[in-house]
């Protein structure tokens, strides 16, 4: 079978989060996504470490189940801890999770089609950037732009 689609086709940005100041202990969240139009989902998230660590993360990057209204779960599909050894060096970390493995974690509840993905600022402060992407849409081309923003 030829492969004739273009990578817009494919994949839909669907969020980002950038942040210009370092901040501890607090978060920032996108907006509800619906897995329901997405066979996967991939986030890239980057964090701009102030201070050198290899003992506690710089951020945390979740992905949460959630409702359609935006209720987030505490109980994560995936977590990544983003860590920089060396002040002023940005770090990677990519996630990913199928349309099926949402809702798993959550027994008896009306979740399983949303998701939210949640940025955590570590102990040591930090510039936190990422985006979100959704791939192998279910019903069509999706190389619209991004129309919403992080709360």
């Amino acid at each position: 079978m030829p492969y004739n689609q273009s990578l817009t086709e494919r994949v839909k940005i669907l969020s980002t989060i950038m942040t210009s100041k370092c901040l501890v202990s607090s978060s920032k969240q996108t907006n509800t996504i619906d897995m329901s139009e997405f066979r996967r989902l991939v986030v890239i998230g980057q964090a701009l470490g102030t201070a050198a660590t290899s003992t506690v993360p710089h951020a945390t990057i979740k992905i949460l189940d959630s409702t359609a209204k935006g209720t987030v779960t505490s109980t994560a599909i995936v977590t990544g801890t983003i860590m920089s050894q060396t002040a002023g060096y940005a770090r990677t970390r990519n996630l990913e999770i199928r349309a099926e493995n949402v809702g798993q974690n959550c027994v008896g509840t009306t979740r399983g089609r949303y998701v939210r993905v949640r940025a955590i600022y570590g102990t040591r402060g930090a510039q936190v950037t990422m985006v979100v992407l959704g791939a192998d849409p279910r019903y069509g081309a999706q190389s619209n732009t991004v129309t919403t923003t992080s709360t």
